[in-house]
């Protein structure tokens, strides 16, 4: 099993290389060759969500979890607000193949997925963007989707606009002039809107967003969450990563509640990817993308993260499952080859040890229980002696301390 560090995330996945697994997971699910797992998502009280998102690709050999959530008390800590971890597994064997750090994965991929959305669904003569929201995300959100548009200014409102400033940073760095605005200028004069909040309450109303806009939701996923106002969704056309995640902990789910929308009307981005759906059909339609946040754009970061880290050498290897029997060498005058073939396919052991016949025990690399050994497997109270080096006036290896009292013998095991 390998570790792949939050530290090390930054050097392995870049945005273009999220924004390629972004497309080809959408794709596999329009495919039918992907499938995302129920959400469990849990709210813990002070604003605090923790939840798993999971699925497996099929096509792609990734199976997998994401376990994290949202703790809006970390930034008073120093650390991000977005707390998460990537677990793969083999999905022959159901083996953990890797633990990857997911905050910095969550953002780029969750940016890319908006970046996706306003590639294929914004018109492309769109030169205003609008934010609303400024908090961590907010600044992968404005960097992916200055890739995909060449916008010529950007207009932002939040909450507490003086939190505001830090995106504006981010769109000097990109040489995009930056405003704090009124909701009603940002709706009136932005051409593509990203929403990327954390509210239980929507902020922008139907009447402030102007015909042929494109709005990428990004805030909402979890049930009760809402960024703009229901009615605005009922005008719209919809689109989503999951129809069913849509519609019950993404932006829609208030819009369908109330009738306003049809659940079957709303259309997988990847359906637009593979051709299934034209996308955007004229300039004055809005366009809506609902991105609630799928298992599988994860576990897609997560392998691209794990391969590079494999090929540069920097993951961490762990070994998860391992024996921790006793083990000290074979007697010299053992027949490996006749050893082995007591156990089929497995290291030898010594025909004379009960263990090996009772407990099934299995030993690596040449070492076996000792001649004549019929005691009990090393207990807790020998507190892990039983794998020590030893040298002595016979040789080294590895076996037991001497106090061990599965051999029972001065001088080690071995």
């Amino acid at each position: 099993m390998y570790i792949v560090p939050e530290a090390l995330i930054a050097g392995l996945v870049s945005p273009q290389d999220a924004f390629a697994a972004m497309e080809a997971c959408f794709a596999a699910m329009a495919r039918g060759e992907a499938r995302n797992f129920p959400v469990v998502r849990e709210a813990l009280g002070g604003g605090r969500q923790y939840g798993f998102k999971s699925g497996l690709d099929a096509a792609g050999g990734q199976l997998g979890v994401k376990a994290g959530g949202y703790f809006p008390g970390n930034a008073a800590r120093g650390i991000t607000n977005h707390q998460s971890a990537v677990y793969l597994f083999d999905p022959d064997t159901g083996r953990p193949t890797a633990m990857v750090g997911g905050n910095l994965l969550t953002a780029l991929r969750t940016a890319a997925a908006s970046a996706l959305s306003i590639d294929r669904l914004a018109r492309r003569d769109a030169r205003v963007l609008g934010i609303l929201g400024a908090g961590h995300q907010a600044q992968f959100q404005l960097r992916a989707a200055a890739r995909v548009r060449a916008f010529e200014r950007v207009v932002a409102w939040n909450r507490s606009p003086e939190k505001l400033a830090r995106l504006g940073a981010v769109a000097a760095e990109l040489g995009l002039p930056f405003e704090a605005v009124s909701l009603d200028r940002l709706g009136a004069e932005a051409d593509v809107i990203i929403t990327i909040t954390s509210s239980d309450r929507f902020s922008l109303r139907d009447v402030q967003v102007r015909a042929g806009t494109h709005l990428a939701c990004m805030g909402t996923d979890t049930i009760g969450k809402q960024e703009v106002e229901p009615a605005l969704l009922g005008r719209a056309v919809l689109f989503t990563d999951e129809g069913t995640q849509s519609v019950t902990i993404g932006e829609a789910q208030h819009a369908v509640a109330l009738g306003l929308v049809d659940a079957g009307s709303i259309t997988p981005l990847g359906d637009v990817l593979i051709g299934r759906h034209p996308g955007r059909r004229s300039d004055s339609e809005i366009t809506l993308y609902d991105g609630t946040g799928v298992g599988l754009q994860d576990l897609a970061v997560a392998a691209v993260a794990l391969r590079r880290a494999q090929e540069a050498g920097t993951a961490l290897s762990v070994e998860l499952y391992r024996v921790t029997a006793c083990r000290s060498r074979l007697p010299p005058a053992a027949d490996s080859a006749t050893l082995a073939a007591q156990r089929p396919g497995g290291p030898p052991h010594d025909p004379s040890c009960s263990l090996s016949r009772k407990r099934g025990r299995h030993h690596r690399g040449g070492f076996g229980h000792r001649a004549g050994n019929g005691a009990a497997l090393c207990g807790a109270g020998d507190a892990g002696r039983h794998r020590r080096p030893w040298r002595g006036a016979s040789g080294a290896g590895i076996g037991c301390d001497p106090g061990c009292r599965c051999c029972g013998r001065s001088g080690g095991g071995g």
